[in-house]
């Protein structure tokens, strides 16, 4: 069965996005600031579909992206026990 489950980005994870996309676009110009968004739009996307595919960790799950760890936790409702992904 092919699920995908809700992703909620929260305004400072939305905040910390147009920055990274703003400093590739400053330091290494435009085509990296997009790449590098839609790297993490794509993991993103992923994260919908197998939310327990990061490292348990304290507090949530970290997983690899884009070459760095990214944070997220699974509230305390709904399926695969832990609930729907969320991005700090």
């Amino acid at each position: 069965m092919d699920r995908s489950y809700k992703l909620e980005i929260l305004p400072p994870a939305q905040e910390e996005l147009e920055e990274i996309a703003r400093l590739h676009r400053t330091l290494v110009g435009p085509e990296s600031a997009r790449k590098i968004t839609d790297n993490l739009y794509a993991w993103m996307e992923t994260l919908m579909r197998f939310p327990l595919s990061g490292r348990p960790v304290e507090g949530g799950r970290v997983s690899v992206c884009a070459g760095g760890e990214i944070p997220y936790h699974l509230p305390p409702f709904g399926g695969y026990g832990g609930g729907l992904p969320y991005c700090p």
